[in-house]
């Protein structure tokens, strides 16, 4: 082997050693930021789920202190740190049904990645 072959083979091993590492630099964030969603999901549940202890039939119209879909003063931010990463959590009441009695609560999950 002359020396200009080694430095050719020497050359695309690099090559093909940087694409592969490029391959594994990107599928790491992507596993980063498909984990963070997936996290944000879960705390979004976890967020929502007291809304159906807080609201009852016989309180539905009512402007009681417990029942968050008719007392917004309720909507408070909540924040979550989670690996170093904070995550907060607020929610709005659309009431733009045609159907009485129906209210859409949705849901915000801000987090920086």
């Amino acid at each position: 082997m002359t020396l200009v072959e080694v430095l050719v083979a020497v050359i695309l091993f690099s090559l093909a050693v940087t694409g592969l590492i490029n391959i594994f630099v990107a599928s790491k964030s992507y596993v980063r930021h498909a984990r963070m969603r997936m996290l944000s999901a879960q705390l979004g549940k976890v967020f929502l789920d007291p809304f159906q202890y807080h609201v009852h039939m016989n309180t539905w119209g009512a402007a009681s202190p417990n029942n968050r879909l008719s007392n917004p003063a309720n909507a408070t931010n909540q924040v979550a740190n989670i690996d170093g990463n904070n995550y907060t959590a607020s929610y709005a009441i659309i009431n733009d049904y045609q159907i009485p009695n129906i209210n859409k609560v949705r849901a915000n999950i801000n987090w920086n990645e």
